[in-house]
């Protein structure tokens, strides 16, 4: 069963379509110092118990690193992206958020 606000009923339709270039306000880029594991951000809007947050690594972290998991806190309305093991080098992590 399907739910929330975008419901097909058909093939045609869609949430979202887009042609070009989308900038969405709920989204970012955070960098993941070298030696670090996380980076806490701030994305200016409320993070709630149901926000969803993606994330992808821009830059190669080193070695076989990857993303673990991200830690909401709805307390501070921060994220935290946890690594698996300490970035060798700068890492680039872009993020959005959905509530």
């Amino acid at each position: 069963m399907e739910s929330g606000p975008c419901r097909r009923s058909g093939r045609r339709r869609r949430a979202l379509e887009t042609v070009g270039r989308v900038r969405f306000s709920t989204s970012g880029i955070a960098t993941i110092a070298k030696g670090a594991r996380r980076v806490v951000v701030n994305p200016e809007i409320p993070i709630t118990v149901s926000t969803k947050i993606f994330c992808a690594l821009h830059t190669h972290p080193g070695g076989t690193t990857t993303i673990q998991w991200i830690r909401k806190n709805t307390t501070a309305n921060v994220f935290t992206i946890v690594l698996t093991v300490k970035a060798v080098r700068p890492t680039r992590a872009a993020w959005f958020a959905v509530s």
